[in-house]
């Protein structure tokens, strides 16, 4: 398996205090795009990642958000 270019940030992680965290969910169809957004941004926030609106809308029913990165040419 391929290691991820932001491996060495994960392991950052740990250090940031977890109150500066903040909780981002992605909803993007495509999934080389997602998981390129998610791992970028998971070494210093919390992400969950959605591949339709219905996935999406069963998060935020289920979580708080703090910010939202959605395609918005979602099919």
């Amino acid at each position: 398996m391929k290691k991820s270019v932001f491996s060495k940030k994960r392991a950052k992680k740990s250090k940031v205090d977890d109150n500066m965290c903040m909780r981002i969910l992605i909803i993007e169809d495509d999934l080389k795009m997602r998981s390129m957004l998610k791992d970028a941004l998971e070494a210093f926030h919390t992400v969950d990642a959605a591949g339709s609106l219905t996935e999406g809308f069963e998060l935020v029913e289920s979580y708080t958000y703090d910010g939202l990165l959605l395609d918005r040419n979602l099919s």
